[in-house]
């Protein structure tokens, strides 16, 4: 979505004067030091130091950053950080027009001295919800959702953001879901535990709506699975930790072939010709067509987000992009023991 891009872009252009404070421990600066805008991190004899000059893709200087030749594209990205407004994050590194991948060493990608490196940045993923908590308390309220020895699989100390927050159009897509359908009072997933919904939008999602909604749900990158992944072979990462994202899916999804059985994985199933289904008394099944209509006709790009049987109780996520770039969907969340 090029033109959302562009409008991101402009406004972390104009964020930048008050750009948030730093992340990590800065070294101090003796008297004369070179100015906030050139920082200079811990170096080692055993590595070469690079000082990088850092712009914007408009031209407009980012930072000068003095590091090592063994930092890698991440630790680049690490230290590039504080000079950003706290809504926006470096998506990518540009050396000579080739991207310097996060694993990828500077020593590697032939800077010595001096480089000259360009920035291409996004805005962070963020959750919003009419009922805002934390990441944590969302997945307490979503059937816990959990892995390993029933660990909580969202970070600690992440506040989702409130609705009145999100972009205009996704909330008025929000609203008009909420409107048609209690989705707190619906089933929306069936499983081995049956679990209701939640109305989401996420704002600056990007184009990867997997990414985007580990990142907005705060979807802890790795864990400790305690020895329950008999039918999984392990990521081999560090200290007998297991990859969680890896075991994120994303299947696409066209709400406009959804519309006799919904969106949903509950099974009900509407009738046109039946209003007063003895097996639906509160017509359940007719409210959630009015949720479908609504979705596939106000959201493209539309998908179901979820994780693999590894996952214990994971979230399901049933969504689309709005037009002014937004992603809008329904978290639900499907129990495998």
């Amino acid at each position: 979505m090029p033109v959302f891009v562009a409008i991101e872009q402009q406004r972390t252009e104009k964020q930048l004067e008050g750009a948030s404070p730093l992340k990590r421990k800065a070294v101090s600066e003796p008297e004369g030091a070179p100015s906030v805008k050139h920082q200079t991190l811990t170096t080692s004899k055993e590595s070469k130091k690079v000082e990088l000059d850092v712009k914007l893709m408009s031209g407009e200087s980012l930072a000068t950053v003095t590091g090592l030749g063994s930092w890698t594209g991440a630790d680049v990205q690490e230290a590039l950080q504080p000079y950003l407004a706290s809504s926006m994050r470096i998506d990518k590194l540009l050396h000579d027009g080739k991207e310097l991948a996060h694993s990828q060493m500077l020593q590697d990608a032939h800077m010595e001295e001096h480089a000259n490196l360009y920035a291409i940045v996004c805005g962070i993923p963020r959750l919003h919800l009419y009922k805002p908590c934390s990441a944590m308390e969302l997945a307490e309220r979503r059937d816990r959702w959990a892995f390993g020895d029933d660990e909580n699989l969202c970070k600690e100390g992440v506040q989702h953001c409130g609705m009145e927050t999100a972009p205009e159009t996704g909330r008025e897509v929000a609203d008009a879901i909420s409107k048609a359908a209690d989705i707190e009072e619906i089933c929306i997933v069936r499983s081995e535990s049956d679990d209701a919904g939640s109305i989401v939008v996420i704002s600056s999602p990007g184009p990867d709506p997997k990414r985007a909604c580990l990142e907005a749900l705060a979807v802890l990158e790795e864990g400790d699975f305690d020895g329950l992944l008999s039918d999984y072979s392990s990521d081999g990462g560090d200290e007998g930790l297991d990859s969680i994202w890896k075991r994120a899916t994303l299947k696409k999804r066209d709400f406009q072939k959804c519309m006799q059985k919904g969106f949903t994985f509950s099974g009900y199933r509407y009738k046109k010709d039946k209003h007063d289904d003895d097996d639906d008394p509160e017509n359940l099944a007719a409210k959630l067509w009015a949720v479908t209509k609504i979705m596939a006709d106000t959201l493209t790009q539309h998908f179901v987000f979820s994780f693999t049987d590894a996952i214990v109780t994971a979230p399901v996520l049933f969504g689309g992009y709005a037009s002014d770039g937004s992603i809008v969907g329904i978290v639900s969340s499907r129990v495998h023991t």
